[in-house]
């Protein structure tokens, strides 16, 4: 299934590219470009991509030889949440209250997961990507986002999630045979699924949104990552190194800037700190890596210049 080819990337929002000539950072090093539609789950992803939606942008990064791919929170293009109304059954159930709520996942025990999977197709058609990897989230705040009805109760958020690619890359290969569907692992569905597996066309992308970036993933005296170092070879140990993609905050300043409403740094601003970070994964197998890079626009190369860009693009040379 993979297609051994070695990507580099950056996950970039609308506002970065309006204010930032990011396409003159890429050439053979930086070859993939992920456009991300913005944080939080209620949006509708055409309206706030804007051009960055359009084959006139896609257009442009053919001509300049970049692969491109949209990292969505989508929710309400999967699941129309007005059929809440006549059908709650469709919609998760709150572990703690008990109820069915409009306001996070679908139930995955439901026909909802059926017409999920033909929205990503109708979604598909609207952004298509040159690499044929679709990575459609929904939402994860870290909380009770995944239902926990009687039939979906035995299932953790990563076997639903994974139950939702799953369905996502059936329908999807109808159409297109060669697409591959991310299940993401971040906030709550960081951890291994219990109860379901992979189909052929699945991939794990792996997010690890808490980690820390004082120290390498494998620092073994640092209690953060030896979590997280643990869930990442677990993953690759369940998904194979060469169906695991990695998205990760080396260089997000909007990571950084959270809840604090200013520019701050990106978190892993030292080249040394972040190549001996970036080698871990290489070292791993991993050949498919991209880091957010949500922020960094005019303003903040006003205020801190170029430096961190061009750090990322000398570490990231470990991925080969």
């Amino acid at each position: 299934m993979a297609d051994n080819k070695v990507r580099r990337g950056v996950v970039l929002a609308p506002t970065d590219l309006d204010t930032v000539n990011w396409l003159d950072y890429f050439d053979d090093n930086l070859n993939l470009l992920g456009i991300h539609s913005g944080g939080g789950e209620s949006h509708n992803v055409i309206d706030r991509l804007g051009v960055y939606g359009t084959e006139e942008f896609r257009k442009i990064c053919r001509e300049r030889n970049i692969d491109f791919e949209y990292e969505l929170h989508a929710p309400q293009q999967l699941m129309d949440y007005s059929l809440f109304a006549e059908h709650p059954e469709y919609f998760y159930e709150n572990s703690r209250l008990n109820e069915r709520m409009d306001n996070g996942n679908w139930c995955v025990s439901s026909p909802a997961l059926e017409l999920v999977a033909k929205n990503a197709v109708m979604l598909a058609d609207k952004l298509p990507c040159s690499t044929n990897r679709f990575f459609y989230w929904g939402v994860d705040k870290g909380g009770e986002d995944w239902c926990h009805c009687d039939k979906c109760s035995k299932l953790n958020a990563a076997d639903q999630c994974l139950a939702t690619a799953n369905a996502m890359v059936q329908e999807l290969r109808k159409s297109n045979p060669d697409a591959v569907v991310g299940s993401i692992f971040y906030l709550a569905t960081m951890q291994l699924p219990s109860s379901v597996e992979p189909v052929d066309g699945v991939i794990a992308e792996y997010a690890p949104y808490r980690r820390c970036y004082k120290h390498t993933l494998d620092d073994p005296d640092c209690a953060v990552n030896r979590e997280y170092y643990r869930r990442f070879k677990e993953i690759i140990s369940m998904f194979g190194a060469d169906r695991t993609h990695v998205l990760e905050y080396h260089i997000d300043s909007s990571y950084a800037s959270v809840r604090t409403g200013c520019h701050r740094r990106c978190p892993c601003r030292d080249l040394d700190t972040m190549k001996r970070d970036i080698a871990v994964y290489a070292r791993h197998g991993i050949t498919s890596f991209t880091s957010f890079a949500v922020d960094i626009n005019k303003e903040y190369l006003d205020l801190y210049g170029d430096t961190d860009i061009k750090n990322y693009l000398e570490a990231i040379k470990e991925i080969q």
